[in-house]
């Protein structure tokens, strides 16, 4: 295998440097989170097959040698994997964005039917944690496969779904029939990161998320979510908030159409989703559910949706902000739409205790 193809392959899932941690690689798909003393027993064997690599160094050295990875977004569309980031050190901000390219979406497929999900690291503390994998197949018992169909299913994930009703729905009956996972556009400037991917994942229904990380004087993430196509019901954007073991330290706001968390370690995230002036959003708390063994056991966890009425052809959008804080009650967020449901451009305001922060971008440029 080409050098740097093997490179790009593995720098994919590396991920933050979280000390007595499991938080070592992400767990989308049937997979389940690495420690990091594997992955240093990994490091230490592609040291020795690429020893002019300082990259590698740095990664088996905790960053003690060695070249620090660069933190520019690191894009791989043919698997349908995005990472942004602030730098490699504990203390770091991750957010790694998954949007699948599969021919196999079936029980018994290792793809789970996620696209446009995400997981959110700040300061060694997972904010948005895949629900995980919880049961392989066995087509015999019916109790088990309807466990993995649950942990497979599109809402169990950080991502749009679309539904006949305002109402959570049974499982399975949201999913998208199809992960085809497209990269539009994505950008490094100044001021702010941005990534566009989008998925037909309906046949008259696509999801298109742009994913701003704004860098200063603060950093912070802004998510444009987009539902467009001739299909009508109710769009359900759903977000699942940390572990089991984290339930006390998640609040939701249903007034607010977000939530907060109140670790008293001083890390802690705000989240807060808009809509257009004209549409109504609802909230609808859920019951989440993780679990990274294949036990069949799991944990609940707190998670929910804001949901949106598509009445006709006309797109439905979100705009939502994860906001950083030492605690939550502190910043007042306002978020709006500048321009009217243009497919190919996006102008959103998102204000911040006051200050304006004005994000766009346009698809034309890149056509």
């Amino acid at each position: 295998m080409d050098y740097k193809i093997f490179k790009c392959i593995f720098l994919r899932w590396l991920r933050i440097f979280t000390k007595n941690s499991k938080d070592c690689t992400p767990a989308f798909n049937d997979s389940w989170v690495k420690t990091r003393s594997v992955l240093n027993k990994n490091f230490k064997k592609y040291m020795e097959m690429f020893p002019k690599d300082s990259e590698f160094e740095y990664m088996f050295t905790y960053g003690k040698s060695g070249t620090c990875p660069s933190t520019q977004i690191k894009t791989f569309p043919s698997s349908g994997f995005y990472v942004l980031r602030s730098g490699w050190d504990p203390q770091s901000t991750v957010l790694i964005h998954s949007n699948n390219v599969s021919l196999k979406l079936g029980d018994s497929s290792h793809n789970q039917l996620d696209n446009g999900t995400f997981e959110l690291y700040r300061n060694g503390r997972n904010f948005f944690p895949d629900s995980g994998v919880c049961a392989y197949m066995a087509e015999d018992n019916e109790k088990v496969m309807e466990l993995r169909r649950w942990f497979r299913q599109t809402k169990a994930h950080n991502t749009m779904v679309l539904g006949k009703t305002a109402d959570h729905e049974e499982t399975g009956t949201e999913n998208i029939n199809k992960a085809a996972g497209t990269l539009l556009l994505f950008e490094e400037k100044d001021e702010y990161q941005l990534i566009v991917t989008e998925n037909q994942g309906y046949s008259n229904f696509k999801h298109r998320r742009s994913i701003f990380y704004v860098k200063q004087p603060q950093d912070f993430f802004v998510l444009v979510d987009e539902g467009f196509g001739t299909a009508t019901g109710y769009a359900k954007l759903y977000f699942h908030l940390c572990d089991g073991k984290s339930v006390d330290n998640v609040l939701l706001d249903k007034e607010e159409f977000g939530a907060h968390t109140t670790f008293d370690d001083s890390n802690n995230l705000l989240i807060r989703t808009f809509g257009e002036a004209s549409r109504n959003l609802i909230f609808k708390e859920f019951d989440g559910r993780i679990s990274y063994q294949t036990d069949r056991k799991y944990e609940h966890r707190k998670s929910y949706a804001v949901v949106m009425r598509k009445p006709d052809n006309n797109p439905v959008r979100y705009i939502t902000v994860l906001y950083p804080v030492d605690s939550a009650t502190g910043p007042v967020i306002k978020g709006q739409f500048v321009n009217t449901g243009n497919e190919d451009k996006v102008s959103v305001n998102v204000t911040i205790n006051k200050k304006l922060y004005n994000l766009s971008y346009s698809l034309n440029k890149r056509r």
